[in-house]
């Protein structure tokens, strides 16, 4: 039993002592191999020290413009400053908020195919979502302001078309959809446009969103004004 525990110590000395001298041939031959190519090395870890503090400058960089163009968009109030920030940093995603604003100075000042550029400026840097289908509509009442009637109709109707639009801002672009087709003499349009709103005689009426509602009414009352032949008959409307 001693011999045993003898021999088992003696093959863990010699396999620790293996052990010890691979590690140290190991390090023996980094050492060898740092001696053989220090240079490569040394070259290696300048590049990366290049590489790491040219990544970090031009971070720094991208978030100081980043930082001015937000300062100077948010900043700009006059149609002058507006114009200037958004010829330097129209394509920030914060230039959505500013082009809304120039546009809404435009309209005021009667400017309405201005406005219209840069409503249209601001749908191409917004998501589908429900900011982009207000101002859809928006776009459709800045055509009838403007006086192009039959743009705005193509317009409301377009927006009441999109599924993807909540139900209540369908409603309101049909709806105004239908009201120009009426003032066009495009009675039929109008019918469609207006049908694709009123609810079904049996249908209870949803109480959940005041919007749809209001909307739904509007189109209602328009819709019996159009069947009682209110504007004319809808055969010969498409004569007049």
């Amino acid at each position: 039993m001693i011999n045993d525990n003898k021999k088992s110590k003696n093959s863990r000395k010699k396999i620790n002592a293996a052990l010890s001298s691979e590690l140290m041939d190991d390090f023996d031959r980094f050492e060898t191999l740092v001696m053989a190519h220090w240079k490569i090395i040394l070259a290696g870890a300048i590049v990366l020290l290049v590489a790491v503090t040219v990544a970090g400058a031009w971070w720094f960089h991208r978030e100081q413009v980043n930082q001015k163009a937000m300062n100077v968009l948010a900043d700009a109030r006059t149609v002058e400053q507006l114009t200037a920030a958004l010829q330097e940093y129209g394509t920030h995603p914060n230039a959505v908020n500013a082009r809304l604003r120039l546009a809404r100075l435009y309209q005021e000042d009667k400017k309405y195919d201005l406005a219209l550029e840069e409503i249209s400026a601001a749908l191409v840097l917004l998501p589908e979502n429900e900011l982009r289908h207000r101002l859809s509509l928006n776009q459709g009442y800045l055509l009838e302001l403007g006086g192009k009637l039959p743009e705005a109709a193509e317009a409301f109707a377009l927006a009441g078309g999109n599924t993807g639009m909540q139900e209540a801002l369908r409603c309101e672009g049909n709806y105004n959809a239908a009201r120009l087709y009426i003032e066009l003499k495009d009675l039929a349009k109008a019918e469609n446009m207006l049908q694709s709103i009123v609810p079904p005689p049996d249908t209870t009426p949803q109480m959940t969103d005041p919007a749809l509602m209001f909307w739904q009414g509007q189109a209602q009352f328009l819709y019996n004004l159009l069947e009682n032949g209110h504007y004319g008959t809808l055969a010969s409307a498409a004569t007049d």
